[in-house]
Formats: C-alpha cells, sequence, structure tokens
C-alpha cells in the first residue's frame, strides 16, 4: 500500500496555541507526522507532504497536486476553550466505510477521551476524495487544554504508534520478513511499492558528480540496510563496476545474481559500450516493454536526459551484463475493506485519454505574444494557464518574460502520442492546450485506454 501523510498548518499559519501560548499547532503537527511516517513504512510505501507548505492554502491557490494514494492522514490538533478534551477523526460525506477511523480511534483511547469518527467535508481531504482517494483529518487532542497537551508531550511515540496500528488493523497490514534459504532475514520488499515511491524522485546521495544513475540504486541499498550505501564502487567509479565487483562488495549476502529474464525489481547492469547506455548504466526493471521483447521499461535516474529524476525509460537489453535480485523481495497480498479500493498504479506509457500533469517547474527561454518557449516542454506552449511562480524576470505578476519561471497547474488529456508515449521517447498531444507536449515534461496520473 501506499500512503501519504500530511502534517496540518505551516507556511506562515501557526494553527491553534499550545495552552498558556507554549506550542503551535503547525510545530506539532510536524512533530507527529515524522513519528507516523517512520512507523508506518513497515506496512508499505509512505510519503510527507512537502512540510515547507500548508496543503490547505495549495488547495485554495490551485497548487495541491499529489500522486495516487491507497489512503491520506491529515494531521491536525484541537482548540477551544482550554476545558473540551479528547480525540476525533472526520472523513466526507462520500465515505460508506469508517474500518480504518474507528480502529484509529480504539488506539487512541488508550491516551485520550474518544470524541469519535465524525463526517465534515474538511477542503483538503474533500478535494482529496474529488481524485477517488480515502482520506481522513485525525484531532489528536485539545492543544489549549493542559491535561491532553501534557499527556500528547509524554507519550509522543506511543501516540504515533497507536496511528499506525489503527491503520494497520483497518487495512489488515502484517509486518512481514523473508529468511532465505541460509537462515538469513531479509527486510522485506513489494518491488512495485518501491517503485512507485521512488518515480520522480531526485537523489544525490553519495554528492559526487551531481544525480547518477548509481545514486537511485544506492538508495535501494539503503532501503535494505546495506551497511555504508554510499561507499564508493570502485574501479573506475561507473557503473558496471557494482556487476564486475559484485563479490568484493559483499552484495552476494542481499541478492542473487542472475542472467536471462528480469522480474521486476532486479537492478540490471550494463556495460560500457552498450548501444543505448554508452558509459554503462544500472536501474531497475519495471515489466517488459509491450512494443518490443527486445526491450525493458527500467526505473531509474540520469536517463532519457542528464541527472534526470526517477522515470520510466524503456531500454534495449543489448549490452547488458546481468542483474542482481534483491533475496527480500516479495509481493504482499493485502486484504482491505472493500470501500476502499487499491488505486491502479499509472505504468508511465502514455496513451490515448492519459490524465497527465507537468512536472516542476520550467523556464521561459522565448516569448511571441500569447505563446512561450521551453526545450524540455517541446517548443510552444500557450502562455494563459501558465502559473509564474517567482520574481525572476523581475516581477512575480504573471507577465512572462524570458528568464521566468512557471508551472502548468492541474491535470491534462492525452488526445494521441507519437514515438511511443515513453518519457524518454515521445510526445504527447494534451486536449486542453491544443499542442504536443514532450514526454519528459509529463508524468501520468490515470492510465488511459
Amino acid at each position: 500500500m501506499k500512503f501519504l501523510i500530511i502534517a496540518g498548518h505551516g507556511a506562515g499559519d501557526p494553527g491553534a496555541t499550545g495552552y498558556e501560548n507554549r506550542d503551535s499547532e503547525a510545530n506539532c503537527t510536524r512533530e507527529l507526522a515524522a513519528l507516523v511516517v517512520k512507523k508506518l513504512k513497515a506496512y508499505g510505501a509512505v510519503d510527507l507532504y512537502d512540510t515547507s507548505r500548508n496543503a490547505f492554502a495549495d488547495v485554495q491557490n490551485g497548487r495541491f497536486s499529489i500522486d495516487e494514494y491507497d489512503y491520506v492522514l491529515e494531521l491536525h490538533f484541537n482548540s477551544f476553550n482550554g476545558s473540551a478534551d479528547g480525540t476525533e477523526i472526520f472523513v466526507t460525506d462520500r465515505e460508506t466505510a469508517t474500518d480504518v477511523e474507528q480502529e484509529i480511534m480504539h488506539k487512541m483511547s488508550k491516551f485520550f477521551k474518544l470524541r469519535g469518527v465524525k463526517t465534515t467535508n474538511f477542503l483538503v481531504i474533500n478535494t482529496i476524495k474529488d481524485k477517488g482517494i480515502s482520506s481522513a483529518l485525525l484531532e489528536t487532542c485539545f492543544i489549549d487544554n493542559k491535561e491532553d497537551f501534557e499527556k500528547y508531550k509524554a507519550n509522543k511515540d506511543g501516540i504515533a504508534q497507536a496511528i499506525v496500528d489503527g491503520i494497520a488493523e483497518g487495512f489488515k497490514l502484517k509486518k512481514t520478513t523473508t529468511t532465505t534459504q541460509k537462515g538469513e532475514t531479509m527486510k522485506q520488499i513489494n518491488p512495485m511499492d518501491w517503485i512507485n515511491s521512488h518515480k520522480g524522485q531526485i537523489y544525490d546521495i553519495d554528492g559526487v558528480a551531481g544525480v547518477q544513475c548509481v545514486d537511485l540504486y544506492k538508495i535501494f541499498l539503503k532501503d535494505i540496510g546495506y551497511p555504508n550505501p554510499t561507499r564508493a564502487i570502485g574501479g573506475d567509479g561507473y557503473a558496471d563496476n557494482i556487476w564486475y565487483r559484485r563479490n568484493e562488495l559483499g552484495l552476494s549476502k542481499y541478492f542473487d545474481f542472475v542472467q536471462g529474464q528480469c522480474k521486476t525489481g532486479d537492478i540490471v547492469l550494463w556495460k560500457k559500450g552498450a548501444a543505448e547506455c554508452p558509459s554503462s548504466h544500472v536501474a531497475m526493471f519495471v515489466n517488459d516493454d509491450p512494443a518490443n521483447p527486445a526491450r525493458g521499461v527500467f526505473l531509474g535516474s540520469n536517463q532519457g536526459y542528464a541527472h534526470s529524476k526517477g522515470i520510466l525509460t524503456s531500454i534495449s537489453m543489448s549490452g547488458s551484463l546481468g542483474a542482481l535480485r534483491y533475496k527480500g523481495f516479495a509481493n504482499v497480498a493485502v486484504n482491505k475493506p472493500a470501500s476502499k479500493p487499491a488505486q491502479k498504479t499509472p505504468d508511465q506509457i502514455l496513451t490515448k485519454d492519459s490524465k497527465v500533469k507537468f512536472d516542476g517547474k520550467f523556464i521561459v527561454e522565448g516569448v511571441d505574444g500569447d505563446w512561450v518557449y521551453n526545450a524540455v516542454v517541446g517548443g510552444g506552449l500557450p502562455a494563459q494557464p501558465l502559473y509564474e511562480d517567482s520574481a525572476r524576470d523581475g516581477k512575480q505578476d504573471q507577465i512572462l518574460h524570458v528568464g521566468a519561471t512557471f508551472t502548468y497547474p492541474g491535470t491534462f488529456t492525452v488526445q494521441e502520442t507519437r514515438g511511443g508515449g515513453y518519457k524518454n521517447a515521445g510526445q504527447a498531444y494534451l486536449t486542453e492546450l491544443n499542442c504536443w507536449v514532450n514526454c519528459a515534461a509529463l508524468t501520468e496520473v490515470r492510465e488511459g485506454r
């Protein structure tokens, strides 16, 4: 499963104030969110909404954008008159079952008086529900009630665990480990959960030469508990040395070394001089390329374009040396309430009616009337839907000049594609913009036909 935790308020909005003006709600939600995220990772992939931002303000300003998740929990602290107390959780009026929320309340009853599961269409969770994602808003306790808040301060870790235990029991999740034939215990990871949680992320874990393909590989080593994951690969430092020096690097404890047919999650290495990876390469296999059996779709960084974030790319298997197959990979079956079905994860291969959003910020490289130009996006774009998000051209006035940075808020519909619809090779015609856009600038948020 994939979860998102949102810490309420922040970005200049302190939220409620604690008794005797000692604490702010914004600080407390961020403290609690960090604890919840850390503990919830035992059950699946977990993201934390950018804590430098305010989700409520982002929704109001049209800048709230999230990936597909199975469940989203927004954390808050209550406030009223100093005497009200207890914990409560809210869902929208479109939720038909509250199994998870009831379990969270049950676990929280160890610390606070129960105020129960309630229905209110709060802005953020209602916006998330519009996307078909189940969500809830937890009022942890009353920050302005001395007894409530002193309990929180004395039991922060236990309260975070109670929230996580409620989610786990509500979704019937279990902590699991994998034991190899040699009796070694491996951290169990669902390969698609890992791929989905690292797609679109930028890493330079070793601080060497910016974002490189080995950085995402080292993030995987870190996640499985490999000691000193940022250590130098050795040799000339290129990715193919991972394969050539696999025994010296102690990888046999964590991986089987395979050649031939790949499975989802295999970490594939290419040698120098490979047709599409001339400097060698390392990337994680996702699935066969449906258009060409000699190719695969891979998650990798520094592929498709220089220093790229983790993207899905079709790459030829020609020149591959072999693959590292993690011994702890498992497909964990999850029995979830029928009212909260898993969302299908987009495969990032754009087709007709795919829903997409633009990746990040872009720089205006030219202006011609009502059109702006940017090479990454693919050339000319209509200026009207753009949002100028900085004053790099002198003033953030929504009048675009060369050098301004902009974003494209919202989602768009793919009418047709050319060049395969892949991140590294292809374009998509967006219905709402009436123009072609490079697939490299887009992320698929809902699959098409």
